[in-house]
């Protein structure tokens, strides 16, 4: 939690960021690689599938933070036997890095306050946390020019959260 209010706190501040070239392959592997150990003990599988290939030009660590807050929200959110995939696409100038859950859908009049500093919802099987994770999400997203959106899938099993992240 502290590291989480220190993480918000350096993304608002004026310290600057190491910006360098990286796979983003590698960096949502290596969040899948974090996230694997939670999603085993809720019985859920996590698949990375669809990856682009794409080079990008970021902070590694806050963008590998960012996929990390993604997926163990979409974890701490899916029913157990359930799914949650993540995939990285190039999209309209943008490379983007997409974790679908099977949370069964957000509530209309929540999706706006998803990214909102300590909005945690209703439907948390897990005590912890501040609900800062994809407030963190949101601004790596900014920090690069891009940002973060979310949306219910169409069939209303659960939903999708974005990074964005420009193209360069």
């Amino acid at each position: 939690m502290v590291d989480d209010i220190g993480e918000l706190s350096r993304l608002h501040g004026s310290t600057a960021t190491r910006v360098e070239p990286a796979a983003l392959d590698d960096l949502v592997s290596d969040a899948v690689a974090t996230v694997v150990p939670l999603a085993d003990a809720a019985g859920l599988e996590i698949a990375a599938s669809d990856l682009s290939g794409a080079l990008v030009h970021v902070d590694a660590r806050g963008v590998t933070r960012a996929v990390t807050n993604m997926l163990r929200n979409a974890v701490q959110h899916t029913p157990r036997g359930g799914r949650v995939q993540v995939c990285t696409a190039s999209r309209e100038g943008r490379i983007e890095v997409d974790v679908v859950d099977g949370c069964g859908g957000i509530p209309l009049d929540d999706l706006a306050h998803v990214f909102d500093p300590g909005w945690r919802g209703d439907g948390s099987r897990h005590e912890r946390g501040m609900g800062l994770g994809l407030t963190i999400t949101r601004e790596v997203g900014r920090m690069h020019g891009g940002g973060a959106r979310v949306a219910n899938l169409p069939d209303g099993s659960g939903c999708a959260v974005t990074l964005s992240l420009p193209a360069r």
